[in-house]
């Protein structure tokens, strides 16, 4: 019982996956929502930290992608963009 409350408590968090720690993160945010922005190289990760009522998903997508643009200063290649309004992965097209 003690390991399962352990386990929702850390998912509950917006710590990034495995392979993006160590990454700079940056809080974003844009049209109400906030995100928690991952880079690391060109790859990034987005974490929504907010609710998203029935029907506001692909709002919170949209912004969620103008939130690591902010954050990083690069444009997310959009044919890498995996995930959904929640978490969202994927690569960096940098100048």
């Amino acid at each position: 019982m003690r390991y399962l409350v352990l386990l929702l408590c850390l998912a509950a968090c917006d710590s990034p996956s495995p392979r993006m720690i160590g990454a700079d993160r940056a809080e974003m945010r844009v049209a109400g929502k906030t995100y928690a922005v991952y880079r690391k190289g060109p790859a990034f990760e987005a974490i929504r930290l907010d609710r998203v009522a029935h029907g506001g998903h692909d709002a919170a997508r949209a912004a969620m992608l103008s939130a690591v643009a902010q954050a990083t200063g690069c444009e997310p290649v959009a044919a890498s963009v995996t995930g959904d309004s929640g978490v969202m992965r994927g690569r960096l097209d940098c100048p």
